[in-house]
C-alpha cells in the first residue's frame, strides 16, 4: 500500500508530477511561501531548515516516481526567483535533463537556468551544500516581482 511518506510527502512538503513536463516532479512546501526570496525573509535562519527539507522530500519524490530507474535522484533542482514565479507558491522542481526547448521556449521557462531566471543546484549535492548554494544565489540576485519592475519602470518614465 503506497503512503504518502512514500511518495516524498512530509509534514511540511507534497510532491507531485508537473502536468506539463512529465519529466519532472514538483515539491512544494505546506507552509505558505511565494518564492525563495519569500521563504528566506520569513524563516528565522534565512530557509535553510525549510528549503533543505523542500530539497530532500524532492529527491526522495523523484527517485520513487519511476521517471529514471528507481533511486536516482535528479541531475539538477531549482526553483524560479520572484519576477519569473508563474505561481505564486514556491515549487521546486526536481528534475534530469532540461525543461523547455532551446529557441522554442521564453528563456525564464529553461531550466536549469540561473539568476536572472533560476536559481538550481545539482541533485548530487549534499543537501546543505545544495541549500546553501540556492540560498547565496537568490540572496545576491532577488529579482524583482513583476509590480515592482512595472512600478520601476513607472517611475522611470515619470522622470524623463
Amino acid at each position: 500500500m503506497s503512503t504518502a511518506a512514500d511518495k516524498g510527502d512530509t509534514n511540511t512538503t507534497v510532491s507531485f508530477r508537473d502536468p506539463h513536463h512529465e519529466q519532472a516532479q514538483l515539491t512544494i512546501t505546506r507552509l505558505f511561501f511565494t518564492d525563495i526570496t519569500d521563504m528566506m525573509k520569513h524563516c528565522t535562519d534565512g530557509a535553510h531548515a525549510q528549503l533543505m527539507e523542500l530539497l530532500g522530500a524532492g529527491r526522495k519524490a523523484y527517485a520513487q516516481s519511476g521517471i529514471e530507474a528507481a533511486g536516482k535522484a535528479p541531475d539538477w533542482q531549482c526553483v524560479h526567483l520572484p519576477r519569473w514565479v508563474s505561481v505564486h507558491w514556491i515549487h521546486l522542481w526536481s528534475f534530469s535533463g532540461m525543461i523547455g526547448h532551446p529557441g522554442k521556449s521564453p528563456e525564464m521557462e529553461l531550466l536549469p537556468n540561473q539568476p536572472p531566471y533560476a536559481c538550481c543546484a545539482e541533485g548530487s549535492l549534499p543537501l546543505d551544500v545544495a541549500a546553501e548554494k540556492i540560498i547565496k544565489l537568490a540572496a545576491d540576485n532577488p529579482g524583482l516581482l513583476l509590480s515592482e519592475a512595472s512600478t520601476a519602470d513607472d517611475e522611470d518614465m515619470l522622470q524623463v
